[in-house]
């Protein structure tokens, strides 16, 4: 499931493929940048992410 990683004091706003990389990705700006911090947002239920599709679960 995709997330958006948004955070506080620069430019960085952008939907990651999945949580996990998202969760990654914001520890290490965090770090590097010890005054910005990051928030994670899953995608509204129903809504398409720009840049992403849908799967279902049929098989």
């Amino acid at each position: 499931m995709p997330c958006k990683i948004t955070c506080n004091e620069c430019d960085l706003d952008r939907w990651v493929e999945d949580c996990v990389t998202a969760h990654k990705l914001a520890k290490e700006h965090e770090a590097r940048y010890t005054d910005h911090w990051i928030t994670l947002q899953d995608p509204p239920e129903n809504d398409a992410v720009p840049g992403h599709s849908q799967q279902s679960g049929s098989g």
